[in-house]
Parts: C-alpha cells; structure tokens; sequence
C-alpha cells in the first residue's frame, strides 16, 4: 500500500528526507540526493525515472539469474569496451580462459591490501602461460577515482561509465561486499563465488574442481553435525553454546582453531563467541 502521513513511513537511516506530492502521496522515501542535486521542478520526474530504471533493472537481474554467460554480457549487455593500459581489448581475447570478475575500490583498506597480492599472482600466471584474465569492475565512488586505483593494475576494466553493469553484477551474484573475486570457467559460466581463496591458495589446474570438493566436505560435516548435540558445554567457554546451521549471514571466526568458518556453529547468544563443530567435537 502506498505510504501517506496517516500511514508508517519506513526509513533505513539518518538523515532521510521523505518527498511527498501536494496530495500526500510519496514521491520518494529517499530524496537526499534528488534535492540535493537537482531543481525543485525536476524533483518528481527524477523519481519516476528512477523507479522505472528499477524496474528494468530488476527485470534484467531475474532474467540473469536464470541464465548467465560471461561472455556474451560482456559483449552484448555492455556497451564500452573493455580496455587496458595498451588500449581497447576485445571481448574475444577472454573467450577460452577463466575469468575473474574483480570487485575492489582504492577507499576499501582490505581491497587496497589484496589488490597487490591478486596482481602478484595474475603476473606468475601469465609468466607461466596459464589461460587467466582479470576484469575490474570499480565500485569507487567517482571515475577520478577509479583511474587513479586502475593505473597500477595490470589487468583489463569495464569502464567505470558502466554503472548499470556493474550492478547487474552485483545483484545476480550477491556481491554484498569488497574485494570479491568471482571466477567464470572457459565457457563463460560461473566456476565460483569465492576466487579469492582459489586463486590464493590453489594451483591454476585445481581451481575447476573447486566447487565440487567443497561440496564433498560440506555434505560429510553435515552428516557428522547431524549427530552433535543441539547445545553443547565446553571447557574453553564459560556459557552453553547452541547449535545452528548459521550466524553473522554464514560466515564466522572460530574462537578455538582462529580460522574463519562458515555454515553449521556451536554458537553463544550471551557473548558472541563461536566455534566449528568439529573443534567441539573433535573425534566425531
């Protein structure tokens, strides 16, 4: 139902203003930037584009969802071309190798710090003449910005102009925060969400099979998970831990082993502190 003065009217933060016609009726539940940076004559009209690109975009993300190639987004959905600190670099040049699809900004402290790492790396791998490429799509805030971060990368970008691709991107994939790598197979299809991680601490012929060994392991400690306790108390910790399949949206730091866990957790409400199932339970 549309929101009025007499109804509730959601926000999600502060400062918010809420724009609303002469009947009432709202315009916009955020209009900073709209009066910000626009004419009061503008104002309505702007909303209405935007809703309308929304829901285009919208359309085109559940569309994507369904059925994603690689390849043929980056040659028929984007409109510039892809380019290099050489020049413009044809999307048929990536066609045949895995892709990675990097989101970073030169503002995001860890990104700045995997930045050179994902480089150092990209540079073995063509040394050693493995089929890899690296497309940066920028979530820096303006393309001063974006040029400033690229100039020291020795990959390919979508241009920063592509606002509407990048996001596309982001829904279909979730990409919910910086530095993600997503990877693509040879074929355009996605390999993994978690490129970081392969490319990081795999070797290049091992990378397609990554998925699949990951499955292997979550099925064998789903079955072992299965017959722990629904709570648990340990030496380590003073409080009684609940078992659940997750917290902090899946991922987590483990308070026994000190590494990062994701999925099932022996979990405390009272203070936070969480662990891996199996370093609970270590001989199940």
């Amino acid at each position: 139902p549309t929101s009025t003065p007499h109804s509730p009217i959601q926000v999600n933060g502060y400062p918010t203003v809420v724009l609303l016609d002469e009947q009432g009726e709202v315009i916009s539940l955020d209009a900073n930037d709209i009066i910000l940076s626009l004419p009061f004559a503008n104002w309505k009209r702007a909303e209405q584009e935007r809703k309308a690109r929304e829901a285009r975009m919208a359309s085109e993300v559940e569309a994507f969802k369904n059925n994603f190639n690689l390849f043929s987004f980056l040659s028929k959905t984007v409109q510039s071309p892809l380019y290099n600190a050489q020049g413009e670099v044809p999307v048929s040049q990536l066609q045949g190798k895995v892709v990675g699809v990097y989101f970073s900004a030169h503002w995001c402290p860890p990104c700045r710090g995997f930045t050179p790492l994902l480089a150092d790396k990209y540079r073995a791998l063509q040394a050693a003449h493995k089929g890899f490429e690296v497309v940066f799509v920028s979530s820096d805030r303006s393309s001063v910005e974006f040029n400033e971060y690229f100039k020291d990368m020795p990959w390919v970008a979508l241009d920063y102009s592509e606002r509407d691709a990048k996001e596309i991107l982001s829904r279909v994939f979730g990409v919910g925060g910086i530095p993600t790598l997503l990877l693509f197979d040879t074929d355009g299809t996605l390999m993994t969400k978690e490129g970081r991680e392969v490319v990081m601490t795999l070797a290049y012929d091992d990378w397609a099979e990554f998925e699949t060994k990951k499955r292997a392991r979550q099925e064998d400690e789903a079955r072992k998970v299965s017959t722990m306790p629904d709570e648990a108390q340990v030496e380590a910790h003073e409080h009684v831990l609940k078992k659940l399949p997750h917290v902090y949206r899946g991922v987590y730091g483990c308070d026994v082993c000190e590494t990062e866990g994701q999925g099932w957790v022996y979990h405390c409400e009272h203070c936070g502190w969480d662990a891996h199932p199996l370093c609970i339970f270590k001989d199940t």
